[in-house]
């Protein structure tokens, strides 16, 4: 079901280029036999998220506080500017107030387009947002604004913010980091499809947890030879003044997978997989422990022809360390709100 890959180690502040090609990567290998086709149990949602393309396009959520009360979780999408908060209430979603993450313009004067937020996660007293980095889907150009991770701080019990925030203002305490193009212009063997468009296989964010002060960031594509990747920085590099130091995980997902989100979990990471830019690839929920790079297939997500898994959110209430049961809600992208709906998965 799962073995342990090579014990390969990429981590590093600068070395030469040529010489770290090979031994950057870190392989996490699954077998792809043994999990059961699952379909979800719906959730409903009280009332519509904002905005017609926006709760079209959900593409990350996650819960704040350690508390597990749900009552404080964050939903982003990559049409707006804005995420916006939600509450669950047994099976029930009840979306909450806006927080602008980008102001209209830049340092230049210049209009800011849609930040393409892709991926959501909480740990340790902050809600974290990052965007695509990749080129837009439409015109396959460069935008500065879809090249950002934000953060703010929350209550560490509750998950509600500890400052005021407002429609269409940018709150002093969301904070905002260009850094991570530059960590992945140094990252070998992603750098080369970073100018590439993602029907060609260009580099693209959609998958984020931060645990253990360590940044996880999937890559949608490129996906290479069965294998899609896992860019893993220090919170300290992106939010403060930390060295580059970074490593590249390859995990065996599938010819044309791609990683559509990441949550963090007690032992490692969940990891939702699927069409990294073609449609014809199936989706499956792994468990991941970064440590050991052991790789574990969950669950395939069947039933669907038209709609795509797109945001992973844990919601179990009290999560112990033994614990090898999850909880989760998956939300599907081109439908109102998502559509969620819960799956329960057991690792080994």
């Amino acid at each position: 079901m799962h073995r342990r890959s090579p014990p390969f180690r990429f981590r590093r502040p600068v070395v030469p280029v040529l010489f770290v090609v090979a031994a950057c990567v870190i392989v996490g290998s699954a077998g792809m036999t043994g999990a059961e086709p699952m379909t979800g149990t719906p959730y409903t949602v009280e009332s519509d998220f904002k905005s017609g393309k926006a709760r079209k396009n959900l593409s990350g959520a996650a819960c704040a506080g350690s508390g597990r009360t749900f009552e404080w979780c964050l939903a982003v999408n990559d049409e707006k500017r804005w995420a916006q908060f939600f509450s669950i209430d047994g099976t029930t979603i009840v979306p909450k107030k806006q927080i602008w993450l980008l102001r209209a313009k830049n340092a230049r004067g210049q209009e800011f387009d849609e930040i393409d937020a892709e991926g959501v996660a909480y740990d340790d007293g902050y809600l974290y947002v990052v965007s695509s980095h990749g080129l837009s889907r439409k015109g396959c150009k460069y935008r500065e604004s879809q090249n950002f991770i934000f953060r703010f701080p929350v209550d560490a019990e509750t998950g509600k913010p500890d400052f005021e925030f407002e429609d269409d203002v940018v709150a002093s305490k969301v904070e905002v980091s260009a850094r991570l193009r530059k960590l992945i212009r140094k990252t070998d063997i992603i750098y080369p499809y970073m100018d590439a468009c993602l029907s060609s296989n260009g580099a693209n964010f959609e998958g984020l947890a931060v645990a253990d002060d360590q940044i996880y960031l999937g890559f949608r594509a490129p996906s290479l030879d069965s294998y899609a990747f896992v860019l893993e920085v220090p919170v300290d590099s992106v939010f403060g003044d930390a060295s580059d130091d970074r490593a590249i995980h390859a995990l065996k997902l599938g010819k044309g997978a791609g990683i559509r989100d990441l949550a963090a979990v007690n032992g490692g990471l969940l990891v939702l997989s699927g069409p990294a830019f073609s449609a014809d690839v199936p989706q499956r929920i792994f468990f991941w422990d970064a440590a050991t790079e052991q790789i574990q297939m969950l669950a395939e997500i069947t039933g669907y022809d038209e709609k795509k898994a797109e945001a992973l959110l844990v919601i179990d209430p009290a999560m112990t360390a033994e614990s090898r049961t999850y909880s989760v809600l998956v939300f599907y992208d081109g439908v109102k709100n998502g559509e969620p709906e819960l799956f329960t998965l057991t690792r080994e």
